[in-house]
């Protein structure tokens, strides 16, 4: 998929540059996400290319550590 290659190259490109965590979640919410809601959105998606881009996403978030917070606490409700 080549969305899925220029996100990746996207995401190594800015890795480099040592972000904050509010950083890195900036540039997931502003430009990694731009790039691939409006494919996943209109086209049908395989599950094991979107766990392959949830894996990338939380490896950038995180700088390539282990999880801080839980994967499911993250995606719950703000008021959860």
């Amino acid at each position: 998929m080549r969305k899925l290659k220029k996100l990746r190259k996207m995401l190594s490109n800015w890795s480099a540059r040592r972000l904050t965590l509010l950083g890195r979640n900036a540039i997931l919410k502003s430009l990694a996400a731009s790039q691939i809601v409006y494919v996943l959105s209109s086209l049908p998606t395989p599950q094991g290319v979107i766990k392959e881009i949830n894996s990338l996403l939380y490896e950038f978030l995180w700088d390539g550590k282990s999880d801080k917070i839980k994967r499911t606490e993250m995606i719950n409700s703000y008021y959860k």
